[in-house]
């Protein structure tokens, strides 16, 4: 379709939670600095968020400055002799970040199971996930490569014709970067977590129960786990939710003249990139005393506090 009044409004949403996604993002990457949070003891699952932020943010990045105007415009941004290769690297770009925020998933899904149900193996330890760390991004950038580069076929791409995502296929050629890498981690990265976090939150649950009326730290400490099982299972549905409608529009929508129905993909994919800092922002005490202290406001609690009690 011609750009127009609904080509810039889509692309305007796309846009404005790009914008959303990146100012979380880096709010919490700051917090994180401010706060000291990858030296302490809750270190590990840290350092996981921070590369999955890292991430995010360069996929928001790229769907600010490529996604939302292309969409808006209904064309590609570049010239044409250049278009081609810039096209290639930002779907590079892409896999890349989708990849390594898949196998996130699965990592802060299996740390949450081995801090809180096998506490007594020592897992992910601050040396291990660091050096996990480095492996999800060589994981990551291999997998970009074969599927973008190395299969026949076929190549995933940004569309702004479809508002959304495709893979450019090729005709008698099937499209392995689907069959053999797409879908399986994508469904096994969100099985993996969602037999993970079924395990802690009854974990949880069960625990809860057992120290049901009693006022203590480490049933606030309970309280607090349960209640982060409970954020970090619903990213794992964000990003699940994602996928399957990537997967199941062309059966839902159909060959409709309504291309701009497929930008839902689109918004839950850039809703991805947010729910990770979203959750430290609501629920982890530590993340939000730190962005107190970035704003100014945790000096002034604390000198008000001295005066009154003095």
């Amino acid at each position: 379709m011609s750009a127009g009044a609904i080509s810039y409004v889509v692309g305007s949403v796309f846009g404005i939670v790009a914008i959303f996604a990146l100012f979380l993002n880096i709010t919490v990457l700051l917090a994180m600095v401010k706060g000291k949070l990858f030296s302490n003891r809750h270190s590990p699952v840290y350092i996981l968020s921070s590369q999955t932020i890292i991430v995010d943010s360069l996929l928001a990045t790229c769907h600010l400055l490529y996604q939302c105007p292309s969409t808006m415009l209904q064309s590609y941004l570049f010239p044409a002799s250049v278009q081609p290769t810039l096209l290639i690297i930002l779907n590079a770009i892409f896999m890349f970040c989708w990849y390594h925020n898949s196998l996130s998933h699965t990592l802060v899904a299996l740390n949450r199971l081995f801090v809180i149900v096998f506490p007594r193996l020592p897992v992910f330890t601050r040396q291990t996930t660091i050096a996990i760390c480095v492996v999800q991004h060589l994981v990551a950038l291999s997998l970009s490569a074969t599927a973008q580069l190395l299969l026949p076929c076929c190549d995933f791409t940004y569309s702004w014709v479809v508002f959304s995502y495709q893979y450019n296929s090729k005709p008698d050629i099937p499209n392995y970067s689907n069959e053999y890498i797409d879908l399986p981690l994508n469904a096994s990265s969100s099985l993996i977590s969602m037999i993970s976090y079924s395990v802690v939150i009854a974990k949880m649950h069960y625990a809860r129960l057992q120290t049901a009326g009693i006022e203590q730290a480490g049933s606030k400490l309970l309280h607090k786990e349960y209640k982060y099982a409970i954020q970090f299972a619903t990213m794992a549905t964000v990003y699940t939710l994602t996928w399957i409608f990537f997967r199941a529009c062309p059966f839902l929508i159909g060959n409709t003249s309504h291309l701009y129905l497929y930008g839902v993909v689109t918004v839950l994919a850039e809703l991805n990139l947010l729910t990770n800092s979203t959750v430290y922002l609501v629920n982890n005490n530590e993340i939000k005393k730190s962005v107190r202290q970035i704003r100014g406001l945790e000096k002034t609690v604390s000198q008000v506090t001295k005066s009154n009690a003095t």
